[in-house]
């Protein structure tokens, strides 16, 4: 076979399809064969729930598996949908999203139940400090109302995206996620992601940097230690050479969720190789098997430590 059979590149949630596994909607990475633009077998890809799904099935494996269409080069048991993949993504000029809307997201950022909720859990003050180093915002309309936004800066100050996201006021835990290039850009963007908090690698030049999955993690981390620079890249499946392609020459630490240890350790050899890599193993050695079900992390620690401590009035 001539043709390059590649993993579907991310533009929305078009390009995300049910896992034929774990059948969650939106999930499923689908390789397409790049010469002729088209998708290969349906079921030929891969879950991004890699903990809880994992699903994999390469084209190579399913070849093996399926000889016929392996000598037809394209299975034909299914309609072939035509896609559109510019031989020159790679070097396409990446889309940034003016500064300005993060201005004026940040004008009413504490109106949020995110900011509420942590508020009252933490301090105004130390809340405040976290917002201002990562440029935290609101998101409001009609749809999205009252909603906490985390904009992804890179190093040189351009805005990549910004992940929108719905808050329970009383119980601080997320209820439903958006981007804001898919609500204002349509299929017109080409995004690049780049870790939650990656503008401030910059401004702190010799700390060392603490990567963890969620933004909220990295608001909540960086109160409690603030000697590190925390960064969030989002799902274990984005800790890749992509993500992290901006980092260059820096002492990292990884801290996974409590049921990640093994997937973060196994990642390290693919990441860019100027930086120094450590993986935490404290919950992967620590935790329960509920805890490492339910994917705890470092902050739900952490906030359990705050709870515990009013609760014996030592706060």
């Amino acid at each position: 076979m001539n043709y390059k059979l590649t993993l579907e590149p991310y533009k929305g949630k078009s390009s995300r399809h049910t896992c034929p596994s774990c059948h969650k909607k939106h999930q499923f990475s689908r390789y397409i064969n790049t010469q002729t633009d088209t998708y290969v077998a349906e079921e030929i890809g891969k879950c991004n729930r890699e903990a809880k799904c994992g699903y994999h099935l390469t084209p190579s494996k399913f070849y093996e598996q399926n000889p016929k269409s392996h000598t037809q080069n394209i299975p034909t048991n299914h309609p072939v949908k035509k896609i559109k993949v510019k031989p020159n993504s790679r070097i396409e000029k990446i889309t940034t999203i003016p500064s300005k809307y993060v201005d004026l997201s940040r004008s009413m950022a504490n109106e949020t139940p995110f900011y509420k909720y942590f508020c009252d859990v933490l301090s105004k003050d130390m809340l405040d400090h976290a917002y201002e180093l990562y440029k935290v915002g609101r998101y409001h309309d009609k749809n999205w109302m009252n909603c906490v936004l985390f904009w992804q800066i890179d190093i040189k100050g351009n805005v990549r995206t910004g992940k929108i996201f719905k808050y329970n006021a009383s119980t601080g835990k997320r209820i439903a996620q958006n981007w804001f290039h898919s609500i204002h850009y349509k299929d017109k963007f080409q995004l690049k992601q780049v870790p939650f908090g990656l503008h401030l690698i910059k401004e702190y030049p010799t700390n060392k940097i603490a990567i963890v999955e969620s933004e909220k993690t990295a608001i909540l981390m960086s109160i409690a230690f603030p000697n590190f620079i925390w960064l969030a890249v989002g799902g274990c499946q984005n800790l890749n050479h992509s993500m992290l392609s901006e980092i260059e020459n820096r002492d990292v630490v990884l801290i996974p969720d409590a049921g990640k240890y093994e997937l973060w350790k196994s990642k390290i050899e693919k990441l860019p190789s100027s930086n120094f890599y450590e993986v935490s193993d404290l919950f992967h050695n620590h935790a329960t098997d509920f805890e490492k079900k339910e994917d705890y992390d470092i902050a739900d620690y952490y906030l359990q430590e705050i709870k515990s401590a009013r609760l014996h009035g030592l706060m």
